[in-house]
């Protein structure tokens, strides 16, 4: 299967991506709207990590055009359906093995520009049984790891009902604040009895 390339933001409804960000996509066929196609994929940056001021503006660049502003993407004149993007309460970043410089300054930027003030924990200054032992106090939270996951965590998180993230970094800012929010569709009818609110004879 030919495997579309990544760039700085999405494209067109194919899925394809522009290539100069140096992402890889694997997608997933699925019928369910694009942000749920997301998770769905397999990222993985091909190079490029270092350039923090670029991610940065990619971020603020899908900031303004999508994830902070309210938008209605479905188009229906029968039903309006309001998504919007809220920060998430509870976000941990987990640093461990292996994560460079370079890709914990970009998770944490990214966290910055959604209003979210992660929780730091390090390896270092806090081993796994530890860590584990303390996702009981962050129920729903979220972690965004970057390092390689050990079983102790993961099942201390599933214990917990706390989602793990334990995908690439990347360079977009489409796929990396995604982690950092929360999503919420608003909807709300706009017809009665199949006919259309203040349209004529409705």
């Amino acid at each position: 299967m030919r495997r579309p390339e990544a760039g700085r933001g999405l494209a067109g409804q194919s899925g394809e991506l522009p290539r100069e960000a140096g992402l890889v996509v694997e997608p997933a066929g699925c019928g369910a709207g694009f942000d749920y196609l997301l998770q769905l994929g397999t990222w993985r940056p091909v190079g490029g990590s270092a350039d923090l001021a670029g991610h940065v503006a990619d971020d603020d660049r899908w900031w303004a055009e999508h994830y902070g502003v309210e938008h209605d993407p479905s188009g229906l004149s029968c039903e309006a359906n309001a998504l919007r993007y809220l920060p998430h309460p509870d976000v941990i970043v987990r640093i461990g093995d292996g994560a460079t410089g370079g890709e914990v300054a970009r998770v944490l930027a990214a966290a910055r520009r959604c209003g979210v003030g992660p929780r730091v924990s390090r390896l270092l200054d806090e081993d796994d049984a530890s860590f584990a032992a303390s996702l009981s106090d962050h129920r729903f939270g979220r972690i965004r790891a970057v390092c390689t996951v050990g079983d102790e965590v993961r099942r201390a998180a599933i214990a917990a009902e706390v989602d793990l993230v334990d995908e690439a970094v990347t360079a977009s800012g489409r796929l990396e604040l995604r982690w950092y929010l929360r999503e919420q569709a608003v909807s709300r009818t706009l017809h009665r009895f199949g006919n259309l609110v203040g349209a004529e004879g409705g």
